[in-house]
């Protein structure tokens, strides 16, 4: 590789990693993924990373299909249309493979004969148009399943769910003959073709499809979906007490509410419909809790703040509003304080919820020890406030005070030093220390690098006013260089 594309390269994982950083992401892990996007394909690493921090895509699961998918957009670019051949214009990775299909025909036509010999598979219902398959080995899967986008189609990930939920049937439900859905109740999908799930008023339809109405009773995915139904329509009093009893006692799996949080922020592919099915969901959640505060509920709270073997440093969405108020009226028990702090001082973090009661501290300017050092270790070494503080105005605010007055301590400077000169990042709270410097003339000689590198390309993760400044001092140190040729 030569001296250009190693630089554009730098620069390219220089700017997946700051979009990363602005998104709350840690910056190890942000690091992690600019390396797997870049090695999965380097002219749409931007574009994979995106995938991944909107919940699009599974990191590391999803890296077959997308060098597969990836690779064939490339060398089949020009049979698209001029406006599809840029990758940046796909919302979805299932969006790209419909796309391919369409334009490419990049699916088999050959449909797997239902009757095949292959061990793990048997017919169980013919309801014209619909046939459905019982589908127990991986073997069978990966027969059935051939140039369909779903995972389970590769032993591999089929043995990865066996591992996690045991062994389960997938029900295939072909319509007039062609792949319509696959059916895995305990992991509570029901998806297409794209791998893409349907929304719940079809899966409410393809479930008594498949199973009779006795087995659909204490069914928690059948529950799920018939409550998100009625959810959307805010019809809560006619959701009946068995079906929401079957549901909260099924949060008591984290994995469970785990998915509808995913839903809720549109992840790993859901459709806009899914996604606002998942937030309707969520809602109504918000509402039993507040209502009836169920101990299950409010177990699961509790359970994301005290239990560190699920390492998940977030309460459920629709516990939010009720932490809040909680924490806000006074009302929240000290030990549950105690652990806030905890959070803050020893993983830089902190919930949503408390984003109030963390602006007061910085209003007053009255931080615990253990706070201040949290954040001098944050900027020394990554050059940005700790994510605790990251997201708050008044965090900001009292930061960049701190650097105009010349209060900081050097280990800020050295911090945000570092992180320009081996970046070109220039974080939020640091930005009017930094053009201060640069129209004082007090430029460090290693800042030069990233400041002509500014100069003569684009930076899409510099702030206009970083841009601004920049050129300024430049085009008025260049003016101060010219001779001057008057005659005297």
């Amino acid at each position: 590789m030569n001296w250009y594309k190693q630089i554009k390269l730098a620069d390219k994982k220089s700017f997946i990693i700051s979009d990363l950083l602005q998104r709350g992401i840690d910056q190890h892990l942000a690091e992690q993924i600019a390396n797997w996007s870049l090695s999965i394909h380097k002219k749409g690493a931007s574009w994979i990373a995106r995938l991944w921090a909107n919940k699009k895509i599974e990191y590391p699961e999803d890296e077959g299909k997308l060098k597969e998918k990836l690779q064939l957009f490339d060398n089949k670019k020009q049979l698209l249309p001029a406006e599809l051949r840029n990758i940046n214009n796909y919302q979805s990775y299932a969006q790209l493979a419909q796309t391919l299909e369409q334009y490419v025909d990049v699916e088999s036509k050959r449909q797997t004969e239902k009757d095949s010999t292959i061990k793990g598979q048997e017919v169980i219902k013919q309801q014209p148009p619909y046939t459905v398959v019982k589908i127990t080995t991986k073997e069978a899967a990966a027969e059935l399943l051939r140039g369909t986008n779903y995972c389970v189609k590769d032993p591999k990930f089929w043995e990865d769910y066996e591992k996690k939920l045991g062994k389960h049937p997938y029900y295939l439900v072909y319509k007039n003959d062609k792949i319509f859905a696959l059916v895995h109740t305990p992991s509570f999908q029901a998806k297409d073709k794209y791998d893409e799930q349907f929304p719940a008023k079809t899966t409410v339809s393809i479930l008594e499809i498949i199973f009779d109405k006795r087995d659909l009773v204490d069914m928690p995915m059948y529950a799920k979906a018939n409550i998100t139904v009625k959810a959307m329509n805010n019809d809560y009093d006619n959701i009946s007490p068995h079906i929401k009893d079957i549901f909260i006692e099924e949060c008591k799996d984290y994995s469970f509410y785990d998915q509808i949080e995913d839903d809720a922020n549109g992840s790993f592919e859901v459709s806009e419909a899914v996604e606002a099915e998942g937030w309707a969901l969520v809602q109504w959640m918000e509402h039993i809790l507040i209502t009836e505060q169920p101990k299950t509920f409010v177990n699961i709270v509790k359970q994301s703040l005290f239990d560190d073997k699920y390492d998940r440093d977030w309460i459920p969405t629709f516990a939010q509003k009720w932490a809040k108020n909680l924490l806000n009226s006074g009302n929240m028990p000290q030990e549950w304080i105690d652990r806030l702090h905890h959070y803050i001082i020893n993983k830089q973090f902190a919930f949503i919820f408390a984003d109030d009661w963390i602006d007061q501290y910085f209003i007053s300017g009255n931080m615990p020890r253990g706070w201040l050092d949290a954040i001098n270790k944050s900027i020394l070494e990554n050059g940005h406030l700790p994510q605790f503080a990251m997201s708050s105005k008044a965090a900001k605010n009292w930061a960049k005070n701190l650097l105009i007055s010349g209060q900081a301590p050097q280990s800020w400077i050295e911090g945000i030093n570092k992180m320009f000169i081996d970046n070109g990042i220039v974080f939020d709270f640091a930005r009017d220390w930094f053009i201060g410097q640069l129209q004082s003339g007090n430029v460090p000689q290693q800042w030069m690098p990233q400041i002509m590198s500014h100069i003569n390309e684009d930076k899409p993760y510099s702030s206009n006013e970083i841009k601004a400044a920049i050129k300024q001092y430049y085009e008025t140190s260049m003016q101060q260089q010219e001779p001057n040729n008057e005659l005297v």
